[in-house]
């Protein structure tokens, strides 16, 4: 899988609070691992559905973030 570098998880980030800010319904999780599809969906398509996606479970994005990162 290919990894992200420091300033692409940080586009990611960005997104993903624009995201929120945009739809206030979506949770910190969802909001993230849209923008992750969005900007990279060849690494959101790695982690979704493992023990890694964050989209269900909103504690999980800092350990994903950890995962995808170089």
């Amino acid at each position: 899988m290919r990894k992200l570098t420091k300033d692409e998880i940080n586009d990611v980030l960005k997104l993903s609070n624009e995201m929120q800010k945009k739809h206030k319904d979506y949770r910190k999780g969802q909001a993230f691992f849209n923008s992750l599809h969005r900007l990279y969906p060849d690494v959101a398509n790695k982690i979704r559905g493992t023990d890694k996606d964050p989209f269900y479970i909103d504690e999980k994005v800092n350990e994903c973030i950890a995962f995808v990162k170089k």
